[in-house]
């Protein structure tokens, strides 16, 4: 993981409290100005994710490799939990500001799950990070696949989120999609998952859930929907207008004769 002289200096940082300066210039063998310079350092202490705040944090402690090791692989889980968070909320927003600006009205629920509101229908949405990752929604967070429950993807490239997707949970059963994967890892400790598994062979199923094609698409098929049910309440209503005309002029005749 790092050879004796990065063991050295990140112990006397850890444990001594020396200066950047100083690690440069009795360990590292460089010249180390009075004023200025220790860039060479701390570049290697921000190798390993150690910052200002761990200075002298192990005071007192002899720190063997090993040790070092573990506290390290511990500051780079809690830096990697801190980044992963940071990511999600950006994630959050960005779908939040994707949704007002097409005219979308949504609710903040719990776990970044929302509530979307279009033409009258409700949908349920669970935001997640694709940052060149795999990712997944944990089956107890969404027991039932639906067309109203939706993964709400925002990929991320060069630090940023560029691009929203919707896929709705139902797409699970339909076997068309390699990216999505219905894992339940029988005896083992991982819970049962929905995972979304993008690489290079199957990123271009991605295209058919982007966020503007699926809310268009979306929009139609309900107009279509609500034009079809009023069609069909027409046709149900002349053909009541038309059987009451055949009965009335039926009894007229009837009367006549």
């Amino acid at each position: 993981m790092f050879d004796d002289i990065e063991y050295k200096a990140l112990k006397a940082y850890l444990v001594d409290g020396w200066s950047q300066r100083k690690i440069e210039r009795e360990i590292l063998g460089l010249d180390a100005p009075l004023n200025g310079g220790g860039y060479v350092a701390m570049k290697l202490l921000h190798k390993y994710n150690i910052r200002e705040e761990h200075k002298s944090i192990l005071m007192n402690s002899h720190l063997s490799k090993e040790e070092l090791i573990k506290y390290l692989n511990d500051i780079n889980a809690e830096h990697s939990s801190s980044v992963e968070d940071s990511k999600n909320k950006v994630s959050n927003e960005f779908l939040k500001k994707q949704l007002s600006k097409n005219n979308i009205e949504y609710k903040s629920l719990k776990n970044s799950f929302y509530e979307i509101n279009i033409d009258n229908n409700k949908y349920l949405l669970k935001c997640r990070t694709y940052n060149k990752n795999y990712t997944f929604v944990t089956k107890s967070e969404i027991p039932e696949l639906s067309d109203n429950i939706l993964i709400a993807l925002v990929e991320w490239q060069n630090e940023q989120p560029v691009s929203l997707y919707l896929i709705p949970t139902s797409e699970w059963t339909s076997g068309k999609w390699n990216m999505l994967k219905d894992r339940d890892y029988e005896g083992l400790k991982s819970e049962p998952e929905w995972g979304i598994d993008i690489n290079q062979s199957n990123k271009y199923e991605l295209n058919n859930f982007r966020f503007s094609k699926f809310i268009n698409t979306l929009i139609i098929l309900h107009k279509l929907k609500s034009f079809l049910h009023c069609f069909y309440v027409k046709i149900n209503f002349y053909r009541s207008v038309k059987i009451v005309l055949v009965k009335a002029d039926f009894a007229m005749k009837f009367t006549v004769r």
